[in-house]
C-alpha cells in the first residue's frame, strides 16, 4: 500500500503543538534523571548561550557546516535541526530528514547525535543519523515529540502511516534515548479505518488514545471508534513494552 504523504512538512512540524491526534504524551525540554557527565566549567559555558545558539552550534558541531545539509541521494534530501535537549551535561541533538521528490520506498528520519561540551563549544561523542524513521516518499515521522512520561530517560514518541486501497493505518514508535544509543522500546497501532474500501464487510474507524502512564512499568492506550477497549503495554526486563497475548487492534 501507498504511504501518506503527511502534510507535515520538516520546516513547520515544530512549530506545531507536539500532541498528535492519537493521543501523544506531552512535550517536555525538561532535564532528566539518566546517567550524568561530571559537571564541567565547559558546560556552564555552552548553557549559557540562548537556546537557539546552542542548537545552532551543537548542528555545525556535527555537519560541519550550518543548517540546512542537502544530499543529492533519492531525488535529494535536506537535514535540518529539530530539537536540542539536554542530559546532566550531555547534549542530544535531533534532526529531522526529508525530500520533496523521494522515491516510494525512500523514507524520511530523525537523526540522534549525542555531543559533550568541549572548549567553547561541543565535541560529537555518538551518531545516529536514522534513527528513527518516518514514511516513504522521503517523509519524516508525521509526528513527533520528546516526553519524560514514560521514565527517568527521555523518549522520543514518533507517528508514522500508511494509506492505500481504501485503508488508512498509523502506528506511534517509543525511542529511548540510553546513554550510550538511541532504542526503540514499543511500536504501536494506534488508527485504522477502512471506511473508504467500499466494503460491505468494513469495519471503519478505530482510533487510541493515551489513558495512563505508569513511569517505567506500563501505558495502556483506550481504543474507541468502530470497537472499544483498552490495551496495556508493560515494560520487560529486556528494556521493551509487551502486550500480554495479540492486539485487539485492526492494522492494515
Amino acid at each position: 500500500m501507498a504511504m501518506i504523504a503527511t502534510v507535515f512538512r520538516f520546516g513547520v512540524l515544530l512549530a506545531a503543538p507536539l500532541l498528535s491526534a492519537c493521543g501523544a504524551p506531552a512535550v517536555t525540554n525538561a532535564a532528566h534523571d539518566a546517567p550524568k557527565p561530571e559537571k564541567t566549567a565547559a558546560a556552564d559555558g555552552v548553557r549559557t548561550l540562548p537556546a537557539a545558539e546552542q542548537q545552532a552550534l551543537a548542528f555545525k558541531t556535527v555537519f560541519g557546516k550550518p543548517e540546512p545539509v542537502e544530499e543529492a541521494r533519492d531525488g535529494g534530501f535536506e537535514t535540518k535541526a529539530g530539537k536540542l535537549i539536554w542530559q546532566g551535561d550531555r547534549a542530544v541533538l535531533i534532526t529531522v530528514t526529508a525530500s520533496e521528490g523521494a522515491c516510494h520506498a525512500c523514507a524520511g528520519s530523525l537523526g540522534i547525535y549525542y555531543l559533550e561540551p568541549q572548549g567553547d563549544g561541543f565535541r560529537v561523542t555518538g551518531k545516529f543519523p536514522e534513527a528513527v524513521l518516518g514514511d516513504g516518499y522521503g517523509e519524516a515521522p508525521t509526528t513527533w515529540s520528546v516526553s519524560d512520561k514514560f521514565g527517568p530517560v527521555p523518549v522520543i514518541y514518533s507517528e508514522f502511516s500508511w494509506q492505500g486501497q481504501g485503508y488508512t493505518c498509523l502506528q506511534f514508535d517509543l525511542t529511548e534515548l540510553r546513554p550510550d544509543k538511541p532504542v526503540r522500546i514499543a511500536r504501536v497501532p494506534n488508527f485504522y479505518d477502512d471506511s473508504d474500501t467500499g466494503s460491505e464487510d468494513a469495519k471503519g474507524k478505530i482510533e487510541g488514545k493515551f489513558k495512563t502512564i505508569v513511569p517505567g512499568k506500563s501505558f495502556t492506550l483506550h481504543y474507541a471508534g468502530a470497537a472499544t477497549f483498552d490495551e496495556t503495554w508493560t515494560l520487560g526486563a529486556d528494556g521493551q513494552y509487551k502486550l500480554a497475548g495479540k492486539t485487539r487492534m485492526l492494522t492494515c
